[in-house]
């Protein structure tokens, strides 16, 4: 019998929902050696061109308020190839009902790093909307194409702090 981690399986249904197999994810998995890449986009090979994309992309405009781009946004955020590229969401419960995802596997210079999430974070909610389980999490991923500013809720060593994310079209 073969295990999946559980981002295999979200992944898995966020991309039946946008009409891919999960073998095409499974084939764009980074190798090991790419967890420290600065690259966070594939196509494009140089690091000093990725550097200035990312500071023009992502633009921290206040104390965990960001600033970033529209279409960043669609290839970073709701792509869901390189979002599994950028680290991994676990459920977490509490007397077995999930109160929201953890983060793991936070690569450096991905989207979820320059968001200012870390490793270890629980995401409460999203724009106010909890998240219970994985179909609340397709819903809000969604809803969240239409957004020009979203609001993460996280628990960060047992501190609750917010983040606020413009999306500039």
């Amino acid at each position: 019998m073969k295990l999946f981690r559980l981002s295999e399986i979200l992944t898995a249904i966020l991309l039946m929902n946008w009409g891919h197999t999960a073998d095409q994810a499974y084939a764009q998995e980074p190798s090991p050696s790419d967890t420290n890449s600065s690259v966070t986009n594939s196509s494009v090979t140089n690091p000093s061109v990725m550097e200035a994309k990312t500071e023009s992309s992502v633009k921290l405009v206040g104390h965990q308020h960001y600033q970033i781009h529209f279409d960043w946004f669609k290839r970073e955020i709701m792509d869901p190839y390189q979002l599994a590229k950028a680290g991994r969401l676990v459920p977490i419960s509490e007397n077995s009902k999930v109160i929201g995802f953890r983060l793991f596997g936070i690569r450096k210079g991905s989207s979820l790093d320059l968001l200012g999430l870390k490793n270890g974070d629980l995401i409460l909610s999203i724009s106010g909307q909890v998240l219970s389980d994985t179909e609340q999490l397709k819903k809000i991923y969604d809803w969240a194409i239409e957004q020009t500013k979203i609001q993460i809720q996280v628990k960060r060593q047992e501190q609750v702090m917010g983040f606020l994310i413009e999306i500039l079209r």
